[in-house]
């Protein structure tokens, strides 16, 4: 019997990343590394590591085709997921569905660092058109359904945050 997908044409076995393995891209306010991209896994899911600095928020929006987890390597963050705000530390996680709004933040003035799955995995290419210089971001997130909803400037005034 024959164990292989047809998903993962060029699966041989296993597949290692090593630490500051990935593919790295320069964002402005978002250090992000493409660490397990779709390619990788048939388009099942993507993971990318990202650095949030202190006191960035990324303003409420909705994903109408994405589901993401995040595992929060170190510091804090904060999420807003429908009307749920949580405030997670290094070794926490929380799943974000689509199509339910949600934001992050760094309230602290320490960086905070965060491992994300997305599914399904092209995601990872609206981060790499996100880097390219002739991205205009509203434009890019339309095309990949994501839509801003209200909310920003309440999380903004209470935690003395600056919008994404």
């Amino acid at each position: 019997m024959n164990n292989e997908s047809s998903n993962f044409p060029n699966r041989l076995g296993p597949q290692v990343w090593l630490q500051g393995e990935g593919e790295i891209l320069a964002l402005p306010n978002l250090p992000t590394v493409l660490t397990v991209t779709s390619q990788h896994t048939g388009g099942s899911y993507s993971v990318v590591e990202q650095v949030i600095r202190p006191r960035l928020l990324f303003p409420p929006h909705v994903h109408q085709n994405e589901d993401q987890f995040a595992y929060i390597l170190e510091g804090v963050l904060w999420f807003r997921v429908g009307a749920t705000d949580v405030e997670l530390h290094a070794g926490e996680c929380i799943f974000r569905p689509r199509q339910l709004p949600h934001a992050t933040w760094n309230a602290t003035d320490q960086s905070a660092r965060m491992l994300e799955i997305t599914s399904p995995g092209a995601f990872d290419d609206y981060f790499r058109e996100l880097a390219t210089p002739r991205c205009v971001p509203g434009e890019l997130a339309a095309q990949w359904g994501i839509s801003p909803v209200a909310g920003a400037d309440e999380i903004t005034d209470a935690f003395g945050l600056v919008a994404e």
